[in-house]
């Protein structure tokens, strides 16, 4: 009858903590011993794992077999370490076959210390910042086309000497230009030309006349 209630109790204490790891919708959790090998992991990660990486997973198995990437294996193994090593730190990364599906994370990282204060483990706290890394990446390349079109944007500021006969313009080499030679040279401004009316009455009159 004890052992039989030392069962029940395992097994309810299994149900509390699966409840545990799987109640937070939106955050991937798993947990590894110190070969790199499942312990525990919710349901975000199975379905994770299955969408970047084409794995099915299973407890027991190493998690670097099922990275394909050996960039992505190698940095998983390095982030691992480190915490195997004692030390808690959280990080924005990339992973996933191109194959299949690449995507950012904001990954916590931490060991599993036991009653006796030795490192037993780890676990790793994930969650899906894709969209907001996607919005970043367009805001900033929104914000780099607006600073190199408003770096190519010529400005004209200032006072500018202009002949009050010719209409000419003095440059700062002491050169006089015509205005829309000046103009064109000191902003993206180009002209096109034709004749207001009071000019096409001034220069051709036998035009207005015969209008008439």
């Amino acid at each position: 009858m004890k052992n039989d209630g030392s069962l029940e109790d395992l097994k309810k204490t299994n149900a509390i903590l699966s409840g545990i790891i799987e109640s937070p919708r939106n955050v991937i959790i798993f947990a590894l011993d110190t070969g790199y090998r499942y312990i525990a992991y919710n349901s975000n990660h199975r379905k994770t794992m299955k969408a970047i990486w084409g794995a099915e997973i299973e407890k027991g198995e190493n998690i670097l077999d099922y990275i394909s990437s050996e960039e992505d294996r190698q940095k998983a193994r390095m982030n691992f370490d480190k915490i195997l090593m004692g030390k808690s730190f959280t990080l924005e990364e990339q992973y996933g076959d191109t194959a299949h599906e690449r995507r950012y994370y904001e990954d916590i990282y931490n060991p599993i210390i036991d009653d006796k204060g030795d490192i037993i483990g780890l676990t790793v706290f994930l969650t899906d910042i894709t969209e907001r890394k996607t919005m970043e990446h367009e805001r900033n390349k929104l914000i780099t086309e607006l600073q190199n079109a408003l770096d190519n944007v010529k400005m004209l500021t200032g006072l500018l000497p202009v002949c009050s006969h010719c209409k000419k313009i003095r440059t700062e080499n002491e050169d006089w230009q015509p205005i829309e030679h000046y103009i064109r040279e000191h902003s993206e401004a180009q002209f096109s030309h034709s004749l207001c009316p009071e000019c096409v009455s001034k220069l051709y009159p036998d035009l207005i006349d015969d209008s008439k």
